[in-house]
């Protein structure tokens, strides 16, 4: 028996070389005493902690996180039912078991960075041995792809993929020998690489394809068929437990702008092909990736990587041909003689899928492009140096057990060549092992804040939204969850007597009363669904807000209603599939009374255990807290010495700015300020917290969002009606993020706006005001402002235009406030006849009204009208009026209109 030591000396080889490896990942800058935490400034960090507190907060509220609420402005965002969730659900899992927010993601960054190295030395060392199982581990994880993944483009999810491939092809090599262990394994890999990337999944899947169907014909003719029976098992099973993910995500993809958007513009895939050159460029930068010859980021597979699979494939051919040539050697055992040939066929199919997968980075592989159906989602060709990654590191790692096994006198080669591919990828890359800027991370809370004023989606705004949605901004937060309509789409608020949201849930109880339309301020999706008094109903968009909202159609006397961000109809199918699946396994591992298959799992588990608790004792510390900043602040200036804007397009440094230290500083103004908007530039690199103050009172906060686009920038803060009523005598100023050097140009308050007076508003009484039609015929070329004494104003209950005969016509032409979305209803006698829908209109520099011109529907035409009903489904809160006319107006039908049903 081994000693233990002697047991556990590779495991301790790889924690070292992993440790080693990931210097750049640990060993980031922090600063204890400003208790502030560093961390890599890549091109998504800033999404990771956002999505890291979404799901924490989905998570606490007992819900899977398929959809947050807090995204989109607080319109809320299907984004986990699309993005995948597995390393945002580990890192949230920490930040609710009580680490700090940052701290979580960064032990989620190192777990997947340790977890690669992990998984491919347990894949390959029953394959290759210890010796190769290092080299390929090492030169997997110091991929330079794996490398700007972490520390260039920090993409979670992509990199967390790169943990599950070296599960597939370990499940791969052991169905040939024992078909449940390897179908446990690869059907591992094949279930969480969905959970953790989508696009990863399709371009692993597409390189497993030809590895599969390039080791199937190497083989000899009495293996195919048990070849065959497990890929295909591994495929199935894996692909049947994780259907309820990407089942769902697939099915419901027409729901959103999806491909369009993810294909569109910058994100079209022939503005990314990679030169050849650029595949073994030694070039490492932290940039972009840019249309043509130019880029800033490297596209490398590494000139040694290539060299080193050249001599593999060298190796393994001679391997193969030697079996061939010398089938009745007798000079070594035929088991051994048999493995040889089969490490040699997975390194020749390694190889050869390695060539297609780089083939595919280049413009010409173009035409592949275009038959490959749905490749196009993957945006950037150079997403293929992943697998080509992967299996170059399974080719470079087998240079040391191919040499050493040419003769029983070369195998102090294995050793040797396998102990210098180490020590050369380490010193290659370790330079490149490390972000190439890194910045001071704002507190989760602030995070948090951050997350609402900028509202959130995905790195692509439009990706995930409603199809016929426009994108939510700032201001566009309503106070309000909820409106419920009467049948004559009045506002009904009395009868709502509680309305909760959630991610993913929303509860609504209602006083009982008349049959209505009740609209949750929620993207509306075909997931949702929903339930009246324990009886489902079903959810529909809202077509006449900018936004989509769910609109549920409630019955007379509703008095409770759930609405669940649940799975649609062709959804519920992968949830079956999952189930099926699941179920399958474990009787198939319960009938063969396999017991064990876990033990082998325990020391990589402890290895990793052993790297989290070194990553957390090695850069840490506590972040502080939004009060902590804001009683850190020290320095007071005047308002008035900085009201030029003379330098708000200056160099930070520019004469005339204030630097402002990294404590902060607090604005003061000479009186209380009941301004409609403020204007302040600052450095644009950094990012700042903002507070208003009213005799040392808080009065509201914002964020402002560094813009990185050189010297200062000039930030517009508009104020709602209760800040400007309120007003502010103070406006502190902390940086939170940037690159310690923060300066302010200049801070003026403006009221060019200023809030109308209350008596040039119309006072409505209880019931829906009426006006005449012939008083607003005609349209006036003067009435411009919303508010001109002329205009008909009105509140959010509406207005109805009263024609005073039955008429109809081809079109109907008004003018309204320019920024508001109106629901226009026909009515005849005392029911709707139909609906048109006037949205905000288009165009630059608008102000007060501006005119629309609406079809009026065919069964309207037909049945006629006597008024119209206006009501106001989103705006700032000001509508009107102008005027109102009848293209085409005549007498109506005398025969009596019948209802339709509501919109």
């Amino acid at each position: 028996m081994r000693p233990t030591f002697v047991k556990y000396a590779p495991w301790t080889l790889l924690l070292i070389i992993v440790v080693l490896a990931s210097k750049g990942a640990y060993m980031y800058p922090h600063d204890p005493l400003a208790q502030t935490v560093g961390s890599i400034a890549g091109h998504e960090w800033q999404y990771n902690i956002w999505r890291t507190l979404g799901m924490a907060d989905a998570l606490a509220d007992g819900m899977p996180g398929r959809w947050l609420s807090s995204y989109s402005h607080h319109w809320g965002y299907p984004l986990f039912e699309y993005t995948s969730p597995f390393p945002y659900t580990v890192s949230s899992v920490l930040l609710l078991l009580g680490f700090d927010a940052h701290s979580a993601l960064n032990m989620v960054w190192l777990l997947t960075f340790a977890g690669a190295a992990v998984a491919m030395f347990w894949a390959m060392r029953p394959i290759f041995g210890i010796w190769s199982a290092l080299a390929a581990a090492t030169c997997y994880i110091l991929a330079p792809y794996h490398l700007v993944d972490i520390f260039v483009r920090t993409n979670l999810v992509e990199t967390s993929a790169f943990l599950f491939p070296p599960f597939v092809i370990r499940g791969l090599w052991e169905a040939q020998h024992d078909r449940l262990k390897g179908v446990l394994y690869g059907s591992i890999g094949i279930a969480l690489l969905p959970l953790s990337h989508m696009l990863s999944t399709y371009l692993i899947g597409l390189s497993l394809i030809v590895f599969c169907g390039v080791y199937f014909l190497l083989l000899p003719l009495r293996e195919k068929l048990p070849f065959a029976i497990g890929a295909l098992l591994i495929a199935t099973v894996g692909l049947g437990l994780s259907s309820f993910f990407w089942w769902p995500a697939l099915a419901d993809i027409s729901a959103i702008k999806g491909m369009d958007a993810m294909t569109g513009g910058f994100y079209s895939y022939t503005k990314h092909f990679v030169y050849p050159h650029q595949l073994i460029s030694s070039k490492f930068e932290y940039g972009a990736s840019e249309p043509g010859p130019v880029d800033y980021m490297s596209f490398s597979l590494s000139l040694e990587r290539v060299i080193l699979a050249g001599a593999a494939v060298a190796l393994a051919v001679f391997a193969l041909l030697r079996g061939l040539l010398h089938r009745d050697t007798r000079s070594e055992p035929r088991t051994e003689l048999a493995a040889k040939q089969q490490r040699a066929r997975l390194v020749i199919s390694a190889a050869i899928t390695a060539a297609c997968a780089s083939f595919l980075t280049l413009a010409l592989s173009e035409p592949l492009w275009k038959l490959l159906p749905g490749i196009e989602a993957a945006q950037f060709p150079w997403r293929f140096l992943f697998p080509a990654s992967f299996y170059l590191a399974i080719c470079a790692g087998a240079v040391p057990v191919l040499a050493g096994q040419l003769s029983p006198k070369l195998r102090w080669l294995t050793p040797l060549l396998g102990g210098l591919i180490v020590l050369s990828i380490l010193h290659l890359q370790w330079q490149a092992a490390r972000a190439g800027s890194y910045g001071t991370v704002e507190p989760g809370e602030i995070a948090q804040l951050k997350s609402g004023e900028l509202g959130v989606w995905t790195t692509n705004q439009l990706e995930f939204m409603p199809v016929g949605t426009e994108i939510p901004y700032k201001e566009a937060r309503r106070e309000a969850t909820v409106t419920l309509y009467d049948s004559f789409f009045t506002p009904q608020p009395a009868r709502v007597s509680l309305a909760e949201i959630e991610n993913g849930r929303a509860k609504i109880l209602l006083q009982p009363g008349a049959a209505g339309t009740l609209v949750i301020y929620q993207h509306w999706h075909p997931a949702w669904r929903a339930s009246v008094d324990g009886t489902p109903l079903a959810t529909r968009p809202f077509e006449q807000h900018p936004f989509a909202p769910i609109a549920v159609d409630l019955p007379e006397g509703a008095q409770e209603l759930e609405v669940v961000f649940g799975y649609s109809a062709s959804g519920r199918w992968g949830l079956w599939l999952s189930f099926l699946a699941f179920a399958a396994v474990i009787a198939w591992a319960v009938s063969t009374r396999r017991g064990g298959l876990l033990r082998n799992a325990v020391v990589p588990l402890g290895y990793l255990c052993t790297l989290l608790v070194f990553y957390w004792l090695t850069g840490s510390p506590r972040t502080a807290s939004k009060d902590d900043l804001f009683a850190s602040v020290r320095t007071t200036i005047a308002a008035e010495d900085y009201a030029n804007p003379v330098n708000m397009h200056s160099e930070w440094n520019a004469k005339g700015n204030f630097i402002i230290p990294s404590s902060g500083v607090a604005v003061e103004f000479a009186e209380v300020q009941h301004n409609s908007h403020i204007s302040l530039s600052l450095d644009s690199n950094d990012s700042f917290m903002l507070w208003l103050l009213n005799n040392d009172e808080l009065v509201t906060s914002d964020f402002l969002h560094g813009r990185n686009v050189g010297g200062m920038f000039t930030y517009t803060l508009m104020f709602n009606k209760n800040t400007m009523d309120t007003g502010f005598d103070k406006l502190v100023l902390v940086p939170v993020a940037g690159d310690g050097a923060f300066s302010l140009g200049h801070i003026v308050a403006h009221s060019e706006h200023p809030v109308p007076d209350d008596h040039k508003r119309v006072q409505l009484s209880a019931g829906i005001p009426t006006v005449r039609a012939e008083d607003y015929e005609l349209y006036k070329a003067n009435r411009t402002e919303w508010d001109d004494p002329s205009n008909a104003t009105m509140k959010e209950t509406g207005l109805l235009v009263d024609f005073g005969k039955p008429v109809t016509g081809d079109r109907i032409d008004l003018s309204l406030d320019w920024n508001d979305f109106y629901l226009v209803g026909f009515v005849r006698g005392e029911e709707f006849v139909g609906f048109a829908t006037a949205r905000k209109a288009a165009g630059a520099n608008l102000k007060g009204l501006a005119r629309r011109n609406l079809a009026i529907p065919d069964n309207v035409k037909e049945l006629g009208f006597d008024k119209v009903r206006i009501v106001p489904t989103w705006g700032d809160g000001y509508y009107s009026l102008g005027h109102i006319r009848i293209a085409g107006l005549r007498d109506a039908p005398a025969a009596p209109a019948q209802p339709v049903s509501e919109p």
